[in-house]
């Protein structure tokens, strides 16, 4: 019985090593089983994207309105009764009162605003100089105002015909309003699926 006893203890003690013992072979034939390859996912990435928008803005301030200004021909006439009345000085060698006259045209090229346009007059004769108070016109757009200016002179012996110097004292300026465009850059944030690698083992 005590041998019995003994040979039973030492099955059982072979017997808990046996079964505690690891399958190395085959934990190593399924790792050998095991591949893996590389493959193409989509998945969702955020990117900032910037892009030139448009927008006019609106401009105040004075500016000077286009014209074209031109001077006519002087012109000298006789102003005594007789013979000589209203003729041209330079035929009139025995006149004794002349008229000299200057005259400018002012055209408004501006096609939307109307202007007021000073223009004023200096007269010579010899050293004399005879200056007149500036005259206004309202021009409106695309119009023409004519500016004239007359001085009255004894033209002496011989006859002596007087100088005239026109001025734009005042050239039309106006309060105006225009829009500009401008750009600016705006930028925000969209969303994307973008294509990474990933390994896969199976």
């Amino acid at each position: 019985m005590k041998y019995l006893s003994l040979f039973l203890i030492f099955i059982l003690a072979f017997g808990c090593v046996d079964t505690v013992v690891p399958p190395v072979q085959e934990e190593e034939e399924q790792k050998e089983n095991i591949v893996c390859r590389t493959i193409d996912q989509m998945v969702p990435a955020e990117f900032e994207e910037c892009s030139d928008v448009a927008y006019t803005e609106q401009e105040c301030g004075r500016r000077k309105l286009n014209y074209t200004a031109i001077e006519l021909p002087i012109t000298h006439f006789c102003m005594i009764d007789g013979d000589c009345g209203g003729k041209p000085l330079s035929q009139c060698s025995a006149c004794q009162k002349a008229m000299t006259r200057c005259t400018m045209s002012i055209k408004n090229d501006d096609l939307k605003k109307t202007g007021i346009w000073a223009v004023a007059a200096n007269f010579t004769l010899g050293t004399s100089v005879f200056s007149r108070d500036p005259v206004t016109r309202s021009i409106a757009p695309n119009e023409t105002a004519v500016f004239d200016f007359q001085h009255f002179y004894t033209p002496g012996v011989p006859i002596n015909s007087a100088g005239c110097d026109l001025v734009i004292k005042e050239p039309a300026v106006v309060d105006d309003c225009y829009e500009i465009t401008r750009t600016r850059q705006e930028c925000v944030n969209v969303t994307r699926d973008v294509s990474i690698q990933k390994e896969v083992c199976e």
